[in-house]
């Protein structure tokens, strides 16, 4: 059971990584020490989505709810990126449920979208091929382990906070600073 758990740890892990970054790279254009940050800031958030997503002993409800979840973060991916392209700034998760007002601006937003669409496509890949590795049970969606799930968040967590002494700007950017803009260029969409 704790392989099958630390494998879909990995899976999620992989998975917010490569949107966090395909974001990082090709929206925000930056190649900085905060690739290091956003690797390292996404292993916790993939021990809560891994422990989110294994709260069952049915594996089907556990399968339906990792689809949910990781449909959920494409979709905060897809949000981020149309709404930075058409306001040069980062909404924030909280801000993403004024969804509204989209309707008024929807042929520009449309617009935006069709300029990202190789991006978008791209990026919604990773989420057929993990909807894929799931339905073939490539993917395990066992109960989780809470002395495993303990241990990896408060590893991660660990691993994380000691990062940011190696660097006091981004020590201060965490805890001090409410720029959503540059706590996204260096710690990531997670961190926002």
């Amino acid at each position: 059971m704790r392989r099958e758990y630390t494998k879909l740890f990995l899976i999620n892990y992989v998975y917010i990584l490569i949107l966090e970054l395909l974001f990082k790279i090709f929206i925000m254009s930056s190649l900085d020490i905060g690739l290091l940050y956003i690797s390292i800031f996404t292993l916790p958030v993939a021990s809560v989505i891994t422990f989110i997503t294994s709260l069952f002993k049915k594996k089907g409800l556990n399968r339906f709810c990792s689809i949910l979840v990781w449909f959920l973060i494409y979709a905060i991916f897809f949000a981020e990126t149309i709404y930075f392209s058409f306001y040069k700034t980062i909404c924030g998760l909280s801000a993403l449920g004024y969804g509204g007002q989209v309707m008024e601006f929807f042929s520009s937003i449309w617009q935006h979208i069709v300029s990202h669409s190789i991006l978008l496509i791209g990026a919604f890949v990773p989420f057929i091929v993990l909807l894929i590795l799931s339905f073939t049970k490539r993917i395990k969606h066992e109960k989780y382990d809470a002395k495993v799930t303990l241990a990896l968040f408060f590893a991660t967590l660990f691993f994380g906070m000691s990062s940011l002494e190696l660097d006091e700007g981004a020590k201060n950017l965490y805890f001090n600073t409410n720029d959503l803009l540059e706590s996204t260029n260096t710690l990531g969409i997670s961190s926002a």
